[in-house]
């Protein structure tokens, strides 16, 4: 601010003032120059402007002379955010008159109850100048000027409030006044106030029978605090406050704890002339946050040695204070825990809270859980699952898993403090151990050891033993002979001779054992029961590749002991079997085997006999030759045909002995059955095969027929029959083409997703005979049939769908409706008079017969009175058919005069009967030609047959 003129007159000085506001921190400098030349003596004032910046002013005083001598003064302010200046220069500047009103210095480093505004004016003559302040538009006489400035001292009392300050100049050769205006919101004087509302501790709701909720409010200057608790005032008495040494407000509300817990809001108002604001805090619902909680045992705490060391993890929560209990068996122990959990960003974030089980509650049937209160108003606590009985005696399991060099023991012992111990017979084999805490906080330890395949195959013993805190030991024992004794230690294989060996030749049998520890076994021949050790061979063991060892014995046999079937046997005593480990061998003695077939499809259909085959064969020619059959039917003997030897098929010989059944006998459910023996030695202990065959009954089946794809094949046309039921019986299947004899489709069995089974019967033929032959007939004998005389018949045609063709004519005392070149065959004809539908007595309607073309034709006659006709009725024959339908309508004409023509070529006259005599014409025609169709559709049909 520059110094006025009439100071410059009567004090011979000039006064300068710097003002810089609205800075921090505190620490600053001025400097002042004279025409560039540092000067002393400045003094200045540091006042605080606002509650959180800085106002300061320097003043520097110097002669009259040397500012009016055209001196240019410069004021310079440091301060760490940078240094600024202001220079001026005499007689330069703008001479418009500008105002600039100050925000107030308030007087003392922390501010007091007065203050001083400046209104500083340049470029205006100070001779005549006047100034005037008014507050809220009340004149205020107690200003004073300095230099080019008016001070106005100001009270906080009405600052505060938000009182409007303004200072008016007005030049002496200016006739309009300059207005600026301040107020408390506008100077920055105020920061704006902000509010933190506390929730009381979660420790006091459960178990103080008041709380307390704590409204922190910063930057408070001219701030005060009310309460509303669920959108109510709330009284005086409760609220306490104080200021603390940082200058906040401090504001508490006291609630009983019964009030807290059924609010639903409670907020702190912050008034504040500029900037009231509010803090709130509302309840949350019952169940808006649901939580999770696990409890568990930590690994890593075990080892640490802190095994008595549970954690709740608490998931779910965000922003909320809660307690924990740890349960033992359901009911609380003494210490809680309280939680205050921060917002979490991640839904998925646990917290963790630890508790050390106390000495007293180890006991062997105890099951841990954590109990949290997340939320007073909550109807009940949300508990974890509990932990199994960590106390209880520890589990040991033994296991072994073969190996190719080594078999692998796996000891596993699950406890509280499990410790595991080998007793490896003084191997010394190195235990790999794994440890893994379970769902129950049990903790399983397993120990795995490598035992060589000779030590294994000793019979070895090895033990396993484990020790829990004050519990009972335990051990488990293993070996070879417990851990699988029916595996033993070798196989042993009986090999006998070759089969085309001669009668005069010695035979060599041999016994093969492959295994472990083979080597020193006892091999011992007998031959019909009694030792042998003539023509006993037995070389030393060989090692093979994957570790085992194979051993060989020998026993030469005379060859006629050999033929003779004498019975050879080869024992091993084995370390884990109770007896030795026999395999005998004699010469094989022409095993046969038999097959009983059932009857044919064809059979069943045409015959009243059915052909029932027993099928013998074997590789022994002699023994099929000697094989005798014979044949019961419910028990009782039958004759049979002789059996007809076939020779060989497929390396085996082939003998078939037939027997033929009445089909009543059949499909009456009896017992057929073939037995075979052989006249000489018998077969199987001299019992006879057996093979029986009887009808199996089942229920109802339903028959379906249906196409193949024609794309697989376009010379053959294939259709499916398809049997299908819950139970099926036996069931014969059998074709018929046009009504033909029967014929043999492709038939076996389809087994379906839902594990039933149908029997699907499949008739292909060619393309070229579709025109001739179109209709199918799938014909079904089964089982469960009461009439076997009378099969399932379903029948589908592959002849293509044609519109009929529909004419309809009158002949005396009937209407006829003429209908051809339709099909299917399937048609409905209806009669209508005037509309309205004619009764069945009325009228009739031919079977529908087929042409050359395959289609079809019919003809339907109505009976008609003279009065019907007469009247002028109207009739109508209605088609329906699968290709739609199709109407036809007639009456009697309206009557005519006769007329007559006349000209040079005719005079006589033709009446108009001659129109009947040509109607009955054409009749004659129509009957003599459906009469050659007829004719030629029975012709067509004889020839196909």
């Amino acid at each position: 601010m520059l110094p006025s003129e009439e100071e410059g007159l009567q004090n011979k000085t000039s006064t300068f003032v710097c003002l810089a506001r609205d800075f921090a921190p505190q620490l600053h400098k001025f400097h002042w120059q004279h025409n560039g030349n540092h000067l002393l003596g400045e003094s200045s004032c540091e006042q605080k402007g606002s509650e959180a910046n800085f106002t300061a002013s320097s003043y520097l005083v110097i002669s009259h002379a040397h500012w009016a001598s055209g001196a240019s003064v410069k004021c310079v302010f440091e301060h760490r955010t940078g240094n600024l200046s202001k220079q001026v220069q005499q007689g330069v500047g703008d001479l418009t008159p500008s105002v600039i009103l100050h925000p107030p210095m308030w007087r003392g480093k922390d501010g007091g109850s007065k203050a001083q505004l400046l209104c500083a004016f340049d470029g205006v003559d100070m001779k005549s100048l006047a100034v005037e302040w008014s507050v809220d538009g009340n004149p205020q006489p107690n200003s004073e000027m300095f230099g080019q400035s008016s001070r106005l001292e100001v009270d906080t009392r009405d600052w505060n409030p938000g009182s409007r300050y303004s200072c008016k100049v007005k030049p002496g050769d200016k006739k309009s006044w300059i207005e600026k205006s301040i107020q408390v919101c506008s100077d920055g004087h105020f920061l704006a106030p902000e509010a933190e509302l506390d929730r009381p501790p979660l420790r006091d709701v459960i178990t103080q029978q008041e709380v307390v909720v704590t409204c922190r409010v910063t930057a408070a200057g001219a701030s005060r605090v009310s309460w509303r608790v669920d959108d109510k005032h709330t009284q005086s008495q409760a609220v306490k406050e104080y200021r603390a040494a940082n200058g906040r407000l401090i504001s508490n509300l006291t609630l009983p704890v019964t009030t807290w817990n059924t609010l639903r809001s409670v907020s702190c108002k912050v008034e504040h002339p500029c900037y009231p604001t509010e803090a709130s805090i509302t309840m949350p619902e019952p169940g808006s946050q649901e939580p999770t909680v696990i409890i568990r045992r930590p690994l890593e705490d075990w080892e640490r040695d802190q095994s008595l060391v549970l954690e709740c993890l608490l998931g779910g929560l965000s922003s909320t204070e809660v307690s924990v209990t740890l349960q033992a068996n359901g009911k609380d122990l003494p210490k809680t825990e309280y939680v205050t959990i921060p917002v979490q960003k991640d839904q998925n974030s646990l917290t963790a809270v630890r508790f050390t089980i106390p000495d007293d509650q180890k006991g062997v049937n105890k099951r841990f859980s954590c109990k949290v209160n997340h939320n007073i108003q909550a109807k009940s606590p949300k508990i974890s699952s509990s932990t199994g009985k960590l106390f209880a005696p520890p589990t040991l399991e033994l296991f072994h898993t073969p190996g190719s060099g080594s078999t692998k023991l796996v000891c596993v012992g699950s406890g509280f403090n499990p410790q595991l111990k080998w007793n490896l017979s003084e191997l010394k084999l190195n235990a790999i151990k794994k440890k893994s805490m379970g769902e129950g906080g049990r903790l399983t330890v397993t120990s795995e050891v490598d035992v060589p395949q000779t030590e294994w195959y000793k019979g070895t013993t090895f033990s396993c033993e484990v020790k829990d805190e004050n519990q009972k030991h335990q051990t488990r024992n293993i070996s070879i002979c417990l851990a699988a004794p029916h595996t033993g230690f070798a196989d042993v294989h009986l090999v006998g001779p070759p089969v085309n060996v001669t009668a005069s030749d010695d035979v060599l049998v041999t016994c093969l054992l492959v295994g472990y520890g083979i080597s020193e076994l006892p091999i011992v021949w007998k031959v019909d029961g009694r030792v042998v050790s003539d023509g006993v061979t037995t070389p030393p063991s060989s090692v093979n590749a994957n570790g085992t060892q194979s051993r060989r014995s020998e026993l030469k046999l005379e060859a006629k002991k050999w033929h003779g079937r004498a019975d050879v046997s080869c024992e091993v005593a084995r370390l884990c079997d109770t007896a030795p480990l026999v395999r005998s061998i004699s010469k094989p003695k022409g095993q046969l085997s038999v097959e009983l077939a059932p009857p044919s499809q064809r059979d069943i259909f045409l015959y009243s006999k059915v052909a029932l085959e027993c099928i013998i064969t074997g590789a022994d020619s002699a023994a099929v030759d000697d094989a005798q059959v014979t044949w019961t039917v419910a028990g009782d003997k039958q004759l049979s045909q002789s059996p007809d030897k076939q020779g060989m098929r497929n390396g085996q010989f082939r003998k078939v002995s037939k027997l033929m059944v009445d089909m009543a006998d059949w499909f009456s459910g009896k017992v057929i059955e073939c037995l075979v023996s052989d006249q000489h030695y018998g077969v199987v202990k001299n019992s006879p095969l057996t093979r029986s065959i009887q009808k199996s009954d089942g229920a109802d089946p339903e028959v379906l027929i249906y196409t193949l794809p024609e794309a697989r094949d376009p010379n053959h046309d294939s259709v499916v029959c398809e049997v299908r039921g819950p139970s099926l019986g036996d069931v014969y299947v059998m074709w018929q083409v046009d009504g033909g004899g029967y014929v043999e489709g492709n038939t076996g069995l389809l087994h379906q997703d839902n594990g039933s089974v149908s029997v699907v019967s499949i008739l292909t033929v060619k393309s070229q005979r579709v025109a001739d032959a179109t209709l199918f007939t799938c014909a079904v004998k089964h089982g469960g049939m009461k009439d076997y005389t009378a099969p399932l018949s379903v029948q589908y045609s592959k002849m293509t769908r044609s519109v009929p063709t529909v004419t309809l004519l009158h002949r005396p005392g009937e209407l006829v409706c003429l209908v051809f070149g339709f099909s299917p065959a399937a048609i409905n004809i209806t009669w209508l008079k005037n509309s309205i539908r004619v009764e069945a007595p009325e009228q009739g309607t031919a079977q529908p017969s087929r042409g050359p073309d395959g289609r079809f034709s019919t003809h339907s006659h109505l009976n008609l009175t003279s009065g019907d006709w007469d009247s002028g009725m109207k009739f109508t024959c209605v088609v329906t058919h699968v290709t739609g339908e199709l109407s036809q309508d007639i009456s009697k004409p309206e009557p005519k005069n006769e007329v007559f023509f006349h000209d040079d070529n005719m005079a006589d006259a033709v009446p108009e009967d001659t129109v009947a005599e040509t109607l009955n014409m054409a009749w004659a025609f129509l009957f003599l030609f459906l009469l050659s169709l007829l004719y030629s559709c029975t012709a067509t049909l004889i020839k196909v047959k």
